[in-house]
C-alpha cells in the first residue's frame, strides 16, 4: 500500500492509527504513545507484552488500554470526556462548565 493510500482501519476524523514500524491498529494516539517505550532507544511492545498488560483488540481489530464500563460517554475522537467516563441519565458536569445530557 502506498502512503498516500486509503486505509479502512483509519478512518478520516477518528484517533485511531497504526504505528509504522510495528503494524499495529490503535484505538488512540493514547494507546499508541503507551505501546511505545524506552529511552533514548524507543522500541515498539510487542503482543505478548501487550497481553499481560492487560490490553485486548477490540471489534474493529484495534488494539486498545482497557474497555470502557457500559455506557459510558465518548465525545470527539474517541477521547473519554474530561479523561473521565461519564455516565447514567440526566446531566453530568463537564469540565470548563460544559454539560452532556445523556439519554437513559
Amino acid at each position: 500500500m502506498s502512503y498516500n493510500a486509503r486505509d479502512s482501519m483509519l478512518p478520516i476524523g477518528t484517533d485511531k492509527c497504526r504505528c509504522t514500524v510495528c503494524g499495529l491498529y490503535l484505538n488512540s494516539s493514547h494507546a499508541f504513545e503507551k505501546h511505545r517505550v524506552g529511552y533514548p532507544e524507543r522500541r515498539c511492545r510487542t503482543v505478548e507484552e501487550l497481553l499481560l498488560l492487560g490490553w485486548s483488540t477490540n471489534a474493529t481489530g484495534h488494539w486498545i488500554t482497557a474497555k470502557r464500563p457500559a455506557g459510558s460517554v465518548t465525545c470527539g475522537v474517541g477521547a473519554a470526556i474530561g479523561s473521565k467516563s461519564y455516565s447514567g441519565a440526566g446531566v453530568s458536569s463537564m469540565p470548563l462548565g460544559m454539560a452532556v445530557s445523556v439519554a437513559g
